[in-house]
């Protein structure tokens, strides 16, 4: 699959907003967009949704924390920028499995038996 892009921009994280999105761009620039947030993450299946309002592009993620065995958050890093998100719970095994998928390994904090 390819990297996701709205126009010539690669994307970096997006952020739901009712009927309209927030997309982040990896050079730092935003706009709003009037595209619900499910609509784009069907566009853009590489996007790995993290939250009930957001998704991130796993390509900037650099790290991840187990909380609980319900909470976890990830860092991700783009033009110069750091942010970090909390992983809802009914996103918590998607992000898992995406990190096992990346070669994330047992130090990730994340395989603490909680599959």
């Amino acid at each position: 699959m390819s990297p996701p892009f709205i126009g010539n921009q690669p994307v970096a994280w997006l952020s739901g907003q009712g009927e309209s999105t927030w997309v982040y761009y990896a050079n730092g620039q935003q706009e709003l967009v009037s595209i619900p947030l499910l609509v784009l993450l069907e566009r853009m299946p590489t996007l790995l949704r993290i939250h009930k309002q957001a998704a991130i592009n796993p390509r900037f993620l650099a790290s991840a924390q187990l909380i609980n065995f319900r909470r976890a958050t990830v860092l991700i890093r783009y033009a110069g920028t750091e942010r970090t998100f909390g992983v809802g719970h009914r996103w918590l095994a998607d992000v898992k499995l995406v990190l096992r998928r990346h070669r994330w390994g047992a130090g990730d904090g994340l395989s603490d038996g909680v599959d």
